[in-house]
């Protein structure tokens, strides 16, 4: 089995959005001394292990969508009556 190399991933935050990460740091630092994470560390453990599902819900409470237009939007088969595909009436079962 070969292992995939690892995707190089660059984020830039500003000062404001990094702060969160180095107060929780010192916050842990206060609570498990040496074994305490820095802020990278932090930072890569909110990256890692994520699902997709997860992430898009993540995602849709930062922008402030509400729930009831949380789901997906589906697209119809082209055989589909709206596509003006005929409908057939139901079978009569008693004349097989």
């Amino acid at each position: 089995m070969s292992s995939r190399p690892p995707i190089l991933v660059t984020v830039t935050l500003t000062p404001s959005e990094y702060r969160p990460f180095v107060c929780a740091a010192h916050r842990l630092r206060r609570i498990l001394g040496t074994r305490a994470p820095k802020a990278c560390t932090l930072i890569q453990a909110n990256l890692r292990g994520r699902d997709a599902r997860g992430l898009a819900e993540d995602y849709l409470d930062v922008i402030g969508l509400p729930p009831a237009q949380r789901r997906p939007k589906r697209t119809l088969p082209h055989g589909h009556a709206k596509f003006g595909r005929a409908v057939r009436p139901p079978v009569d079962p008693s004349r097989n």
